[in-house]
């Protein structure tokens, strides 16, 4: 049974300062940003959020690598340049976050529900987002290489000048999402379904098919050829 509790931002800062770590169960939910966690800046690598409620949370430019946020719910929180190096984030629920410049390299998003959330410029290599479920989400320049998509759900997101380079794309369903100016190059699509998506100078050289899209203009095809919507060049 997840035990709830409640606390302050100083008793927090104090009690991680004194060596503790676990603070999963909490349960913290402010109608405003004053209300939440205020740990902008904070340095909290390794910290154990898992079962968690942080509501208005501002950890903007926060140190959380190597953190346990597994199941958490992070809703209009402020994480822009957050560190979240290898964070554990599997079944975590993200709801109208601000995630801009924020470092995810190698983190774990396993079956997360992303919703309505903004990526802009932030760094997603080796990100596993297998059976995650992104929604009216923004990853506008975002690096997205190596990624792990297999099973995920893409639904009415934006994607420009993003790099999927050698990311992985199987049993992915996307829907009504835009990639404008991005890259997959040496990407494996395989077995993906969807509709209503669009792409405007987009890269497939070497990837293993081509993302299905209902609109696409000037797009570099696998083998080098450009297709625009005429037709091929």
């Amino acid at each position: 049974m997840t035990r709830i509790m409640q606390i302050t931002t100083k008793k927090l800062l104090e009690r991680y300062a004194a060596g503790e770590r676990d603070f999963s169960g909490l349960e913290l939910q402010g109608e405003h940003r004053s209300e939440g966690l205020q740990l902008k800046g904070a340095h909290l690598p390794g910290i154990n959020f898992s079962g968690s409620k942080l509501k208005f949370a501002v950890l903007d430019d926060a140190n959380l690598e190597g953190a346990n946020l597994r199941g958490t719910e992070l809703w209009n929180c402020e994480l822009s340049d957050a560190n979240l190096k290898g964070a554990n984030l599997r079944g975590a629920e993200l709801y109208d976050c601000r995630l801009s410049d924020a470092n995810l390299n190698g983190s774990d998003l396993q079956e997360a529900n992303i919703l309505e959330s903004f990526f802009d410029m932030a760094c997603l290599v080796n990100v596993n987002l297998e059976g995650t479920v992104l929604f009216y989400c923004g990853f506008d320049r975002a690096n997205l290489e190596r990624v792990n998509l297999c099973g995920a759900k893409i639904d009415r997101c934006v994607f420009e000048q993003c790099n999927f380079t050698e990311a992985i794309f199987v049993r992915t369903k996307i829907c009504g999402s835009g990639f404008d100016y991005t890259c997959f190059q040496n990407v494996r699509f395989e077995d993906c379904d969807g509709y209503d998506n669009y792409a405007e100078f987009a890269d497939f050289r070497g990837a293993s098919s081509v993302l299905i899209l209902e609109y696409y203009r000037q797009t570099i095809m696998p083998d080098g050829s450009v297709v625009t919507s005429d037709g091929i060049d």
